[in-house]
């Protein structure tokens, strides 16, 4: 690998824009491993100015990779783009990428299953409340807590974080860490896509959620599946979705414990909300009632393009009829296209 690296540090390279050099698990490919392999990287971060996207999941950097990575990355002004995913990064290592972030050209920092935990993450969230480019931030399985989540909560409130996308899927949020975020998206404004999904939440953070959504107005894409929300916390949440000035597009509560209160509550969003594109209420407790509310709710939409309802207790023939809707206003929607 050294050889690529010393090839693209070459004046001469003005056409390579994306380098992906990711391992695998389990498999012995790419291991660019330590400071030896990260300081030909960092080498070539500093004279090459036309690489866009860098790609080094699995490879073994380590915490000496990092350490030394980050020095080319402050003198970089073109690579948009960083994935290090899987590369025990740890605490350590978050907080040496948290040094560099504010001065570099990245919007993206991709960073999932690197087990940087609540250190990590404060640091990480400390750099967005710097003057920074970054648009995106992938932190999911981390082991990252309440701690961690309530600092990245009060850097969104920072009107120098421009941050977009933030993902904590896989985390160990629970529900004091939803309530910091929910309480941060009262004040965001520029924040559009959350993934918060198995994250040990459960019925208690509903009205938190609730509330977070009532008074926010940018975000688009809200992910929940995999926590344990229940009926408790779907009626809340479907208020603030009903309300006009609700953006989101795209909500997925699969696998959540929604019975059929929750289920006929959601049922009102999909009359009501005319942002909603898609929802995944998979794998869930919904039964009959709830079928025929999502049924009759559908006559007066014609704006969701996606609604997966697979592993509830519904009939075939219910089944039938929610699919033959959806794809009905799939049909519309390309016929709008072309006009």
């Amino acid at each position: 690998c050294c050889e690529i690296f010393s090839a693209l540090a070459q004046d001469g390279n003005r056409t390579l824009t994306s380098l992906d050099l990711s391992g695998m698990s389990g498999i012995n490919r790419n291991h660019i491993g330590g400071a030896k392999g990260a300081s030909a990287i960092a080498s070539m971060l500093k004279h090459n100015q036309v690489l866009w996207r860098l790609s080094l999941q699995e490879t073994g950097l380590g915490v000496d990779g990092v350490e030394e990575l980050v020095k080319g990355l402050g003198e970089n002004t073109s690579l948009g783009v960083l994935d290090l995913a899987s590369n025990a990064v740890g605490p350590t290592g978050a907080s040496l990428l948290s040094r560099v972030v504010p001065y570099s050209s990245l919007t993206q920092l991709l960073l999932s299953r690197n087990f940087i935990c609540d250190t990590g993450a404060c640091s990480l969230a400390d750099s967005l409340r710097s003057t920074n480019s970054l648009l995106k931030l992938d932190l999911s399985d981390n082991k990252i807590g309440h701690k961690g989540a309530r600092s990245l909560a009060d850097s969104l409130r920072s009107t120098l974080c421009k941050l977009q996308v933030l993902n904590l899927d896989d985390n160990d949020l629970g529900d004091l860490g939803i309530k910091y975020l929910s309480e941060s998206l009262k004040d965001t404004r520029v924040l559009q896509v959350l993934r918060l999904e198995r994250n040990k939440v459960t019925s208690h953070v509903g009205t938190d959620l609730a509330n977070g959504i009532k008074y926010n107005r940018s975000l688009k894409r809200l992910e929940l599946s995999g926590n344990k929300l229940g009926d408790e916390t779907a009626a809340p949440l479907a208020d603030s979705l009903c309300l006009r000035s609700c953006a989101i597009a795209h909500l997925g509560l699969a696998n959540c414990g929604i019975g059929e209160a929750g289920g006929q509550a959601l049922a009102r969003v999909i009359e009501e909300n005319v942002n909603l594109v898609s929802m995944d209420l998979r794998n869930n407790f919904m039964m009959e009632n709830a079928a025929d509310a999502i049924i009759k709710a559908l006559r007066n939409n014609s704006t969701l393009l996606s609604l997966d309802v697979s592993l509830n207790d519904f009939s075939y023939r219910k089944v039938t009829a929610i699919d033959d809707k959806v794809n009905a206003n799939k049909k519309f929607f390309k016929a709008t296209l072309m006009y």
